[in-house]
């Protein structure tokens, strides 16, 4: 899944999510929230395993849902963002913790200036690599 997000228009129009499906997982995918005015974006999404995913580049945030039935609950199991080596294979380079997963609802990657309005606090963690890779887990209802 490839997307981009163009600067914002003055005035802003309402954009929808870009959503698609990976297997049972649901990705949606929306720009990343800031306080002042939102900057462009711009990522591809690639599945690694049944719940596990690559997400390379900046300025969205991305949630999972369950699409098999009887999903009561889907989250963020880990987030790791992720760099190359110099032999060129990817390593973790850090966790991401609930501030950078929404509280496990939501991988935010900021773009590569967020513009924090009158904000003074920086609401938004700044990718490095912009290389994130992510598990989601779903939680069923008992039948």
């Amino acid at each position: 899944l490839g997307f981009y997000f163009d600067e914002v228009r003055d005035p802003p129009r309402v954009e929808k999510p870009w959503t698609r499906v990976f297997g049972d997982i649901q990705v949606t995918v929306e720009r990343a929230f800031v306080f002042g005015k939102p900057g462009p974006g711009g990522s591809i999404i690639i599945r690694l395993a049944d719940h596990k995913f690559l997400l390379v580049g900046y300025g969205f945030q991305a949630s999972f849902g369950g699409v098999k039935r009887g999903v009561a609950f889907t989250g963020i199991l880990s987030a790791k963002e992720m760099e190359v080596s110099e032999e060129g294979n990817f390593r973790p380079l850090r966790l991401l913790n609930g501030d950078e997963t929404r509280g496990g609802l939501a991988l935010v990657m900021p773009n590569e200036e967020p513009d924090y309005g009158d904000i003074s606090i920086a609401t938004c963690i700044p990718a490095r690599t912009g290389i994130a890779e992510v598990e989601a887990y779903t939680l069923e209802e008992d039948a």
